[in-house]
């Protein structure tokens, strides 16, 4: 009775640290997702999803596959043939160069854009919140099918989810970490006694492949595994050690491996196609190119730059320690194992607590080795596979961890169990304890990013007038959206592409990487489903264009490495057909850009807002009746934007008059923008030098900057939080402005003030490592 007791006793102390562990693993996904990274990929996916359910343009394509056909029954309409871009790859049926595009995640845009349309844009932040939960429980479950304590589980596990914090944003590579800890568990089950559930790999294909392309992890991962286990075969005789799966466990193996190759081919629109394109871009030597995108860099990318160099997507120093842990657990793992006689089952139930139960002699298990060092690999070689890295390595480490202390107290006499059973109660108040310290943390940073004011001072209010148009208007009354936050609406060309809209401008355009996808969704869609302005390359890359001309949208985007002057640059945005540049003015190279196309007298600026700006080339044909409009009737919403335009096209002109009524217009702004005061005082010294301009308008511009300053100071000292970056950068450019102007040193001394002043609080806020 009494040792009936006992166990009861320590039953329930197992269900404690269980869902302490449980609690702690859930509070460290909500952390890690909680961080607004944006990302253009999510604007790519709502452009998509309105277009393929926005009308049946598609029937007007030949040579689409069965499965597309299929799809139309259920009001999603698709082809190979790309409606964003006039660059993109072309289609040829039959021709493996030139498959069109691939949109492996078109299931993905068709949720986003339909979840955002009837419920707003925040449930797609909760679907992320959901999947973040959903893929860090399965790794948890995976650790502890292969054997690993649950505390030991529950810190690997929640080690590896935060380290992704930088990397997990509104993008549909999410729901690939969730499928790919999901089979990580079902191979965990598979080993363990129950090969059956591998099965379950069937339906989880379906989805996977039609929601993200990286349901070509699992096949490199089966047919990685079947390697290693066929070199356990051959040399059977030399590695006894070895784990070598039983028939059964043989027969679900390849059934499963099977219907994953069947399932993305016969349930994907491309069919053979989708199996067939990743392996061309992976293995072909356009892989090394396309590395040079930021978020495909490797990890160790930015450690041999120079100071001020720019960095690549997402924070990989927490990540190198993760994998120095796995190394040394790696290492010896399986030094202990290859050492190990026996192996105590920590899950025995031992009436006899002086008996220790032994398993047959250890077998290190081949195809774990396969998915670490592969996974190890290509994290290594890509940073966008970090949060992959950090998942599928983690009930790795957990195990190798679990092995080793077996082993160790094994020699002892005891087990794990029964030494933590010992001090249970201090071994129950861990998991909560993290769980409250990570929950307030998510809580804390939640409070900090969405709800308080902007240190950066953005206001995101001023894009939501625009957006509310379609289909927004009753989730876009408040500022305090979390989706506006998490998907860096604030770093969309918003109020450039609805002038764009509002006065037709068409033609090939280039943008941002990052702002191709809202260039078509900002775009009201012609006839034939596609938008006027349409990118010269975006952020989908291999999925829709040829590497030769990613190629040539490097060289277009850094205009120094042009030979030559304005001429030779200018001929080639001739050659490559670009009429319509719309510009982040913010970044380094596009701002050169705007420097060089302002220069000359074959591209007009037509807006500018202080974050984007839309120059035309004057022999567009398709922008004529923009080009030569007058001023007057040109449509604006945005007033101030209107008069900054005008301001800096007028200042720009080498006529003094013209210049005078830049002036003017500058003069009239309400609100501070460095690029307009940028012109505004350039052209007031130039006429001052000329003696063109009156002392009275002189002193006039010099009150401008001296009003600009001290409205900045007293919102620096009214509200230290509100805007403090860009009130201290604003500081910073106004008294390097009245300096050129009046003279005066002082002014440079403050200049610098304030830009040590911003720096010191970018790299304070601007940090992407486990908390905010």
């Amino acid at each position: 009775m009494q040792e009936k007791v006992e166990l009861t006793a320590e039953k329930k102390s197992s269900c404690w640290i269980w869902l302490g562990c449980v609690l702690m693993v859930i509070a460290a996904a909500l952390h890690s997702a909680d961080k607004n990274i944006g990302g253009g990929d999510t604007w790519v996916a709502m452009a998509c999803g309105r277009y393929y359910t926005a009308g049946n343009w598609a029937k007007q394509y030949e040579d689409r596959t069965i499965q597309m056909k299929v799809l139309d029954v259920f009001g999603i309409h698709m082809s190979q043939n790309e409606p964003f871009s006039n660059k993109s790859r072309n289609f040829i049926k039959g021709d493996e160069h030139k498959v069109g595009w691939i949109n492996q995640n078109w299931l993905t845009h068709v949720i986003f854009y339909k979840m955002f349309k009837t419920w707003g844009g925040n449930s797609i932040v909760y679907f992320k919140f959901i999947q973040a939960i959903l893929t860090a429980l399965f790794a948890y479950w995976a650790a502890r099918k292969f054997g690993a304590h649950a505390l030991i589980s529950a810190i690997m596990v929640s080690f590896g989810v935060l380290l992704s914090r930088s990397y997990i944003d509104l993008r549909p590579n999410i729901t690939t970490i969730l499928f790919a800890s999901m089979m990580i568990y079902l191979l965990a089950c598979w080993a363990k006694g129950q090969p059956k559930k591998l099965l379950w790999m069937f339906p989880i294909t379906i989805i996977w492949c039609n929601v993200h392309g990286g349901f070509i992890y699992a096949v490199i991962i089966f047919a990685a595994m079947a390697g290693m286990y066929a070199l356990r075969f051959i040399f059977t005789d030399f590695m006894t050690s070895f784990f070598m799966p039983d028939k059964e466990q043989w027969k679900y193996f390849f059934i499963a491996f099977g219907s994953i190759l069947f399932a993305s081919v016969v349930f994907s629109p491309y069919g053979l196609e989708n199996l067939t394109h990743p392996f061309l871009v992976m293995l072909g030597n356009e892989g090394d190119i396309w590395r040079n995108v930021s978020e495909w860099r490797s990890i160790y990318f930015d450690f041999n730059k120079p100071q001020g160099h720019p960095r690549s997507f997402g924070n990989v120093g927490c990540y190198i320690v993760f994998l120095g842990l796995w190394a040394v657990s790696f290492v010896l793992w399986v030094l202990h194992m290859m050492a190990a006689k026996t192996k105590p089952d920590p899950f025995a139930k031992k009436k006899n607590k002086q008996k220790v139960e032994n398993k047959p002699v250890f077998q290190i298990n081949l195809g774990w080795v396969a998915i670490m060092l592969l996974t190890v690999y290509i994290s290594i070689q890509s940073r966008r596979f970090v949060f992959l890295g950090g998942l599928v390595l983690a009930p790795f480490v957990a195990l190798m961890i679990q092995d080793i202390i077996d082993i160790r107290i094994a020699k002892g006499g005891r087990v794990l169990e029964e030494i933590i059973g010992e001090k249970h109660l201090a071994i129950i108040a861990i998991p909560y304890l993290a769980a409250v310290v990570l929950f307030s943390i998510f809580v804390a940073a939640m409070n900090d990013i969405y709800f308080k004011p902007s240190v950066f001072g953005w206001d995101y209010s001023k894009y939501y007038s625009y957006l509310a148009d379609e289909p927004m208007k009753k989730f876009a009354d408040t500022d305090h959206s979390m989706f506006w936050h998490m998907v860096g609406i604030k770093d969309q060309p918003v109020q450039a592409m609805r002038f764009v809209n509002d006065n037709n401008i068409r033609g090939t355009v280039m943008g941002e990487w990052t702002g191709g996808g809202f260039i078509p969704y900002g775009q009201t869609p012609g006839a034939d489903g596609r938008p006027g302005l349409r990118a010269f390359m975006d952020g989908r890359a291999q999925a829709a264009y040829e590497v030769e001309h990613f190629q040539l949208w490097q060289k277009l985007r850094n205009p120094d490495v042009v030979a030559g002057k304005y001429g030779d640059y200018l001929q080639m945005l001739n050659n490559a057909g670009i009429e319509v540049a719309v510009l982040k003015i913010a970044i380094p190279d596009s701002r050169k850009i705007f420097e060089k196309l302002m220069n000359t007298q074959k591209w007009k600026m037509m807006y500018i807002d202080g974050d984007w700006v839309v120059i035309v080339h004057k022999d567009s044909t398709a922008n004529k009746d923009i080009i030569e409009m007058p001023e007057d009737q040109i449509i604006w919403h945005n007033k101030e934007a209107a008069k900054m335009t005008l301001a800096i096209n007028n200042c720009a002109l080498s006529s003094a008059a013209f210049k005078l009524k830049g002036i003017d217009i500058a003069l009239s702004m309400e609100d501070y923008e460095p690029m307009a005061s940028r012109y505004l005082a350039s052209a007031a010294r130039l006429l001052k030098a000329q003696k063109q301009i009156d002392d009275q308008k002189y002193q006039q511009v010099i009150q401008y900057f001296l009003d600009q300053r001290s409205k900045y100071l007293k919102l620096i000292e009214e509200n230290p939080r509100l805007g403090k970056i860009q009130n201290n950068l604003n500081l910073c450019d106004i008294c390097g402005k009245l300096g050129n102007l009046t003279g005066d040193n002082k002014y440079a001394a403050e200049a610098e003030l304030y830009l040590e002043n911003f720096k010191a609080l970018r790299q304070e806020f601007g940090k992407g490592g486990l908390l905010w």
